[in-house]
């Protein structure tokens, strides 16, 4: 890369998080969405894009309230560990979601 570059991780799912079957309304999570997006701001991320792209995380909440990523929309290795290794069995502390349900939200990633 020419210039070192930050990433700002900013979840777009501002009060748009949804249901992975398109059957039910969308529903406001904002005690999951700042859970989320404090667990993906913990690692430090630098370097790895070159534009800014918005990325599809597919999860569902197991038995243990936690995480698990089903898939992430990105062909980027390094976007794809990135949101693996930031989320995957993170225990989640809202009670927000529903355990075994599948979840989907955006993950927008900006160069700073």
């Amino acid at each position: 890369m020419k210039n070192l570059l930050t990433l700002v991780v900013v979840l777009l799912i501002n009060t748009t998080f949804a249901f992975a079957r398109n059957e039910e309304p969308k529903r406001v999570l904002a005690e999951t969405s700042k859970e989320l997006s404090h667990l993906l701001n913990s690692i430090h991320t630098e370097g790895f894009l070159e534009k800014e792209v918005t990325v599809k995380v597919l999860f569902y909440v197991n038995d243990l309230r936690q995480i698990v990523v089903l898939k992430v929309g990105s062909e980027n290795a390094d976007i794809c560990t990135y949101i693996m290794h930031s989320l995957n069995y993170r225990k989640l502390v809202s009670n927000e979601l529903t355990v075994g349900e599948k979840y989907f939200f955006d993950v927008e990633f900006k160069l700073k």
